[in-house]
């Protein structure tokens, strides 16, 4: 029996699509049969040397659903995503993998309590924290036996490709402290800036005018201007400190240049998900900053969600003892989940009394 995934995969680059190109590398060279199908409806001949199938949405629904039973898996919150699991279910060993906590938000909106329905009536679901399968248990009523747990960090294909970007060696050379900070795009949640920028932006200028050496990086592959992104600009040119933050705002295909040579990540979402940005760096070795708004990586320092004071004083004090921050992320130790993501399936597929 195959395993099939679908999702996007990079481009459009987020955390899910990087989880995925990473466990495409990872079944590729196990012994496993598999699939890929890219709905993000962007070709690319590097997707087509890698195997992945870039059909869209409804060709991949229809070349599924006329494939033999396999375990197939979604990783998507969509509703359009959870109403097709439940239907592949009725061929299919589907599984829905579910990547941020957003799907629990408390909205009348006619969509979200349909989508919350149909979760309920899935088999098999795959959480990536412990605190998003409690809250599936407790605010959805979905029973504890149909949630898996599995964090999304997977070594293969962490790539390590240079990056020639003049802006940012320039910025690197010119400040003592280099913080890196990315935003999938601009959007805001609950009513504010969801990836926090405008709080990472409000820290540096604090810092520089107490006296600090420090520069910002902000990474926003999907960019494009928005009231939010005038904002900061205008911010950032009334303090004075448009020569100490650069945005980058294109797709590269690999960021650890970003993370090896910035002295600190600061991921101030006010919602997340596993947030692969926060793993990536401690893998690399520099200290990530993180708002509580959900359980963090261990080794993660955190702030108080939304509060600019807080994430300040957290700042402050990395910076002011960044060798010894430096020092004890690098100490750290991070396993491959790889061969747990296979053990999930194999319970799946045994509780289903199918074999794989």
């Amino acid at each position: 029996m195959k395993i099939i995934n679908i999702s996007t995969f990079p481009p459009p680059i987020g955390g899910v699509s990087k989880f995925l190109e990473r466990l495409v590398a990872y079944l590729t060279v196990g012994p496993y049969q598999s699939e890929f199908y890219d709905i993000s409806g962007k070709y690319s001949n590097e997707k087509k040397e890698k195997g992945i199938k870039c059909l869209g949405i409804t060709p991949t629904f229809l070349r599924v659903m006329s494939s033999p039973k396999s375990l197939v898996i979604l990783h998507s919150t969509k509703l359009l995503a959870i109403l097709g699991s439940w239907i592949i279910g009725k061929r299919h060993i589907s599984v829905l993998m579910i990547h941020n906590e957003r799907i629990l938000d408390k909205s009348s909106n006619l969509s979200n309590r349909v989508a919350k329905f149909l979760l309920k009536k899935q088999k098999n679901i795959i959480a990536v924290t412990e605190n998003m399968k409690e809250r599936l248990i407790n605010e959805l009523k979905i029973k504890r036996e149909c949630i898996y747990v599995f964090e999304p960090y997977l070594l293969k294909d962490l790539a390590t490709i240079p990056i020639e970007e003049k802006s940012f060696d320039v910025l690197r050379k010119k400040v003592k402290i280099l913080i890196y900070s990315y935003a999938y795009r601009w959007e805001t949640y609950l009513g504010a800036d969801l990836y926090g920028i405008d709080m990472v932006v409000e820290t540096v200028s604090r810092l520089i005018t107490e006296g600090f050496d420090v520069g910002a990086v902000i990474h926003v592959p999907n960019h494009v201007i928005t009231p939010m992104y005038e904002k900061l600009k205008d911010k950032i040119n009334r303090d004075q400190i448009q020569n100490k933050i650069i945005f980058l705002t294109k797709y590269y295909h690999d960021s650890t240049t970003f993370y090896t040579n910035s002295d600190i990540h600061i991921r101030a979402t006010n919602t997340d998900g596993c947030a692969t940005t926060i793993f990536e760096c401690l893998m690399c070795g520099t200290p990530v900053i993180a708002s509580d708004c959900v359980p963090r990586f261990e080794g993660t320092i955190l702030f108080k969600n939304r509060d600019s004071e807080s994430l300040y004083i957290a700042t402050k004090q990395v910076i002011e003892n960044i060798d010894l921050y430096k020092e004890k992320t690098k100490k750290m130790s991070i396993a491959d989940y790889g061969d747990k993501l296979m053990q999930i399936f194999k319970t799946i597929e045994k509780n289903d009394h199918v074999k794989i």
